[in-house]
């Protein structure tokens, strides 16, 4: 992965240049034109200076799309409000400079983005949309659940609390018919998606649903099982498949303590074959974590859980604990879940830049105290 330091090449710069805010001055100068001209196109409006001082309030990282990128997006920058919601997606909170601090796959990082417009994002309170992340082999990091897999090809340390990583795709916030996207997901909803608890989710803000794969579903319907439930057990049984109030991503589930929205105990295991959800007596393994929407999350299981207990004042008080968490938390950024930078991390990064005939070595800290934030998650997600 290159890396580049820019306090040297920022001194180089055209007055005329440099006179512009520091970071379009930084994104110009590293080739990033056309971000740079939607960051300058946006810079004397309300929510565009906002957006430029949440970049200059550090440490902050920057998924900044290169000119091929842009150019392939097509994208209309006439409504400046949906250019400064597009530009909050690629920005999150913390210091994360290299693939040191992106858990390797399966697992994931989930990044807490500043896109929050309630046009775009419909999670609990006032909770940002998020970035799914993972360093594929260790060394490289990917950006999931896009229409295509976003990867960063080269990192720019512009200070101690800024770092932008130069990615080749344009990101996009997931929209409502993320679930039909899903082709592993149309025996659910062509089964159960007319139900009450299934129709719930559409209004709910903040939701995690545990999703029966296509082969699930058909294992239920052939063996007859399904036809033996009333429609109240149907009910249930899908309301013991969601958390409601509370979007639980990935590297929060093994530690987490959750009631269903049917009001039963959900526990979580992980060991060398994955990791499983259980409901009553019965298990699932989670085959693919952290389908992001605009009002919640998804998690691909193998089984349907099979639990028709119900108890309404469980969920009601589960309910109303999410809410008062979500609304208590109203500044929800940064990274999702616990754990460390990977070890071997470096704690510097040696940059050697040249102007002209001069040349500049510059040892720049990648370790930055209370700028990093924990990420990553122990559980294991194929």
């Amino acid at each position: 992965m290159r890396f580049t330091h820019l306090a040297a090449l920022l001194a180089s710069l055209p007055l005329a240049v440099y006179a512009q805010d520091p970071v379009i001055a930084a994104l110009q100068q590293n080739g990033l034109t056309q971000l740079a001209s939607v960051v300058q196109s946006v810079s004397n409006t309300t929510e565009g200076r906002s957006f430029i001082g949440q970049i200059s309030g550090g440490p902050r990282t920057l998924f900044a799309p290169n000119d091929a990128a842009f150019s392939a997006a097509n994208l209309d920058t006439s409504n400046s409000t949906a250019v400064v919601s597009l530009l909050s997606y690629h920005l999150v909170s913390g210091y994360f400079p290299n693939p040191y601090y992106f858990t390797v796959a399966p697992q994931h990082t989930v990044l807490r983005t500043f896109l929050t417009d309630p046009a775009y994002v419909r999670l609990e309170d006032t909770f940002p949309q998020v970035l799914v992340t993972e360093s594929g082999d260790g060394t490289n990091v990917h950006i999931l659940r896009q229409q295509q897999n976003v990867t960063v090809q080269s990192t720019v340390i512009v200070s101690q609390n800024l770092v932008v990583h130069v990615i080749n795709g344009v990101l996009l916030a997931p929209t409502n018919d993320a679930i039909s996207q899903q082709p592993r997901l149309s025996a659910l909803v062509q089964n159960f998606g007319q139900t009450q608890a299934y129709q719930n989710l559409a209004s709910a803000r903040g939701f995690t649903l545990f999703a029966p794969e296509n082969a699930a579903i058909s294992r239920l319907v052939t063996s007859g099982a399904a036809t033996n439930l009333s429609s109240d057990q149907i009910n249930t049984i899908i309301g013991n498949h969601v958390i409601n109030g509370a979007t639980v991503y990935s590297p929060q589930l093994p530690y987490e303590n959750r009631i269903s929205a049917s009001g039963q105990r959900f526990s979580f295991s992980s060991n060398d074959t994955g990791t499983y959800v259980t409901s009553g007596s019965s298990s699932a393994k989670i085959l693919l974590a952290d389908i992001i929407l605009p009002n919640g999350v998804i998690h691909l299981i193998d089984n349907v859980l099979v639990n028709t207990n119900n108890d309404p004042n469980a969920a009601n008080s589960a309910y109303s604990v999410a809410t008062s968490y979500a609304a208590s938390n109203p500044t929800n950024t940064g990274a999702v879940g616990g754990g460390t930078v990977r070890s071997g991390a470096p704690t510097s990064t040696t940059v050697t830049t040249t102007v002209g005939t001069q040349t500049t070595t510059t040892v720049v800290a990648t370790t930055a105290g209370a700028r990093i934030r924990a990420v990553g998650a122990k559980a294991r997600f194929l």
